[in-house]
């Protein structure tokens, strides 16, 4: 398998994880009184979620070149989808089977005791959810087997290695200066980027427009030159865009997708990215694009957990992502922070392959809210290099703190 396609693999087997547990979800409001005057619009998401299921699905079995996915997967993989103890392809298959007898009941129906509705509900909980878990899991070990081959031949390419320097340099050239965070006074803004190989797939940046800031951030699948020069057009393409005084949330994606949906089909990748564009105008934050959850700690130490999952689509991934664009907002208050970061935080193992995760993030920022954002990013980063210690660095690590003065 393709190191490059492997990636994609492991990202969007992830990725049904979390399409199982958002169908859950919505099958629940579906039947829930409280959502009776949403039904429709429930019904309408609980199918995009299951024809996003669905395409994944038969994507990473039989190949899909628009995800990126040439299929064929392993002999381990084919038993943990075939096979037993686990018949993955037969229990995802009866899961969309059910969404979609679910979403095709009269109102009347829709209950609690929904045969349907539980079908659902028990298999996202137990059994489809350890069988998807298997699933990454293999994925995941795959790709770290050719992940060693692919290291092993980039460390005699020393050519390879020459570009990878001027490319890296190009990266670090072209992040945000303290000068430019700290232009904005009602606002402390710090940023830290560390690729986890000589170039990076992350990105962010952080612009001032009239009195208002904007940060992108997001992650390229892999890392390396190729991921590099991708992030590269990013940062480009953005700029242009702003400067162009395309503001629009949808507009503005639309408009970044298609360019860089055209570049990727160029260099004939299978590369794409989650991508956040966060505008902030005088304590009113809008968010616009998938990427992590953003985390707003309120100077009283509430937490505030916003999900992007319905904000956006990966960038690249398709070529129009308009259907699925969508905007939220929440306002800052003096005191409250907010930290945006990459998965490269998250998901960083230790040699027990244990990851630092969500919630040790969450303690830290609420432990030490009272500090400045760059104490705060401090402490963060640290810890997670004190969490990682002498295990090998995976994935680029990227973090942004905005606290409001």
């Amino acid at each position: 398998m393709d190191v490059n396609m492997n990636a994609v693999s492991v990202n969007i087997s992830g990725r049904q994880r979390m399409l199982s547990q958002r169908i859950a979800m919505f099958a629940l409001r579906l039947a829930s009184p409280e959502y009776i005057t949403e039904q429709q619009a429930v019904r309408e998401q609980l199918s995009n979620l299951a024809d996003l299921m669905g395409k994944a699905h038969r994507g990473l079995i039989y190949g899909d070149a628009s995800m990126g996915l040439q299929g064929n997967p392993s002999q381990s993989l084919q038993k943990i989808y075939f096979g037993e103890p686990l018949f993955v392809d037969r229990q995802v298959c009866d899961f969309i089977s059910a969404v979609r007898s679910l979403i095709s009941c009269p109102a009347s129906e829709l209950q609690a005791n929904n045969p349907y509705l539980r079908t659902i509900v028990t298999a996202a909980g137990t059994k489809l959810l350890n069988a998807l878990e298997a699933v990454v899991a293999q994925y995941q070990k795959e790709s770290e087997e050719i992940q060693a081959l692919y290291e092993q031949i980039k460390a005699e390419n020393l050519r390879f290695s020459t570009e990878l320097n001027i490319s890296r340099q190009l990266q670090q050239m072209i992040l945000p200066k303290t000068d430019e965070l700290c232009q904005n006074p009602e606002l402390e803004i710090v940023g830290f980027m560390e690729p986890a190989e000589k170039v990076g797939g992350d990105y962010y940046d952080v612009l001032h427009q009239g009195g208002r800031v904007k940060i992108g951030i997001g992650d390229v699948t892999g890392h390396g030159l190729e991921s590099g020069t991708i992030m590269l057009m990013v940062q480009t393409t953005v700029r242009a865009l702003l400067n162009a005084n395309i503001n629009d949330p949808a507009v503005f994606l639309h408009a970044l997708n298609q360019t860089l949906y055209g570049n990727i089909q160029r260099m004939a990748t299978s590369k794409s990215m989650t991508l956040s564009l966060i505008d902030y105008d005088h304590g009113k934050v809008t968010v616009s694009g998938q990427h992590e959850m953003l985390l707003l700690v309120r100077q009283n130490g509430k937490i505030e957990l916003f999900d992007t999952i319905d904000l956006g689509f990966p960038i690249g991934m398709e070529e129009d992502i308009r259907p699925f664009l969508s905007e939220s907002s929440m306002y800052m208050e003096a005191g409250d922070l907010l930290a945006v970061y990459t998965d490269g935080i998250t998901e960083a193992e230790n040699s027990n392959r244990e990851l630092y995760g969500l919630e040790r993030l969450c303690h830290l920022l609420q432990q030490h809210r009272h500090l400045s954002a760059n104490e705060i990013q401090n402490l963060i980063i640290a810890d997670v290099r004190s969490h990682i210690g002498k295990h090998r660095i995976y994935d680029d690590i990227t973090l942004v703190i905005l606290k409001k003065k």
